[in-house]
């Protein structure tokens, strides 16, 4: 239900990654059946929609809209955060106006001007870049993994390997396919083997860190209905490889250092994790996991990446940490 919930997040908020990022910087929701109150968010749903006829999104039902309790879309495209409050007590106003001027100060940083709140180190940023994907271009071996089980194909610079597991169960004899699968996949990934210097980044779509809020939720992805389904409930699992040495290699096409950080060449990382480090001629920036496993996992174009990231060394007074993300990521989705 929340994974349905994301992609209409996403939709409200007009995919601006920006918004998402800033109003989820609570705590992740609870369960939601049974839940205090719950009967209250309801009828306000319900009487925005008697009353002004807008939707409204409740938040509980995602799990990326973690302040405040629904937002109203309006009809000029405006959105109206809400909270609910089942009582008129004290306390209850109290802790009302505490939510609703932690959502002013989080709106404040929407647009970078400001830190988010509670990381004064960090900042919201949107690079001039556009962001364009790949994901077209995957849906072919999607469709070919639904039809054999297995999939892997190299795509620009990156090689990607599917696993369609409701359609492997179904084989009687998998050994055969699996073998002819395994076999066609390490012939793709033998530029990434037995070189010592190159370390293979690697990620896979069950991965905590792909449903992390910064990163766009498979429901969103320009893929078939029954591709984004089987993704969110894993039964379609997705690993994406490339090489950090390559990505070093593009930055430094662009006139910058680049150092790759990884201790082991199987590229292993996770969010926090320094992938590379890169420096221009005033400062340089270390590259964290989070950021490489949006580029494999969204299947952004690495042209797309590279120059985004080389952006942000060109800000004239840089946070100590970014978030950033693309220029119009609605014609990405959408």
């Amino acid at each position: 239900m929340r994974a349905v919930g994301d992609v209409l997040a996403w939709r409200v908020y007009n995919y601006d990654r920006r918004a998402i990022v800033a109003l989820s910087r609570n705590d992740p929701s609870g369960p939601f059946v049974g839940k205090e109150c719950l009967d209250y968010e309801l009828g306000k749903v319900i009487e925005i929609k008697s009353k002004e006829g807008n939707f409204a999104l409740l938040h509980d039902l995602t799990s990326v809209l973690r302040v405040l309790d629904v937002t109203e879309l309006r009809p000029d495209g405006s959105r109206m955060l809400r909270e609910v409050k089942s009582s008129t007590t004290a306390s209850a106003t109290t802790k009302a106006r505490r939510q609703l001027k932690q959502a002013e100060r989080l709106l404040d940083a929407i647009d970078g001007s400001q830190p988010l709140p509670g990381n004064e180190a960090t900042q919201l940023w949107r690079s001039r870049t556009q962001l364009r994907t790949q994901v077209r271009d995957v849906s072919p071996l999607l469709d070919r993994a639904e039809k054999d089980g297995y999939a892997a194909a190299r795509i620009s610079d990156r090689v990607i390997s599917v696993l369609h597991l409701l359609t492997a169960a179904r084989d009687a004899h998998p050994e055969a396919k699996w073998a002819v699968y395994a076999s066609q996949r390490n012939r793709l990934l033998e530029p990434h083997q037995g070189v010592e210097r190159l370390h293979r980044l690697q990620a896979t779509s069950t991965d905590t860190t792909a449903r992390d809020p910064a990163t766009a939720p498979w429901g969103i992805y320009p893929l078939p209905a029954r591709h984004r389904a089987a993704l969110i409930c894993d039964y379609l699992i997705i690993q994406t490889f490339a090489l950090a040495d390559g990505l070093a290699e593009r930055f430094q096409r662009r006139g910058l250092h680049a150092q790759v950080l990884l201790p082991e060449q199987d590229g292993t990382f996770d969010t926090s994790t320094d992938v590379l480090r890169v420096a221009g001629p005033r400062r340089g920036m270390a590259v964290h996991g989070n950021a490489v496993c949006q580029l494999l996992m969204e299947f952004v174009r690495t042209d797309r990446f590279i120059p985004a990231l080389s952006e942000a060394l060109e800000l004239p007074h840089p946070p100590q940490h970014t978030l950033h993300t693309y220029s119009n990521e609605k014609a990405a989705w959408s």
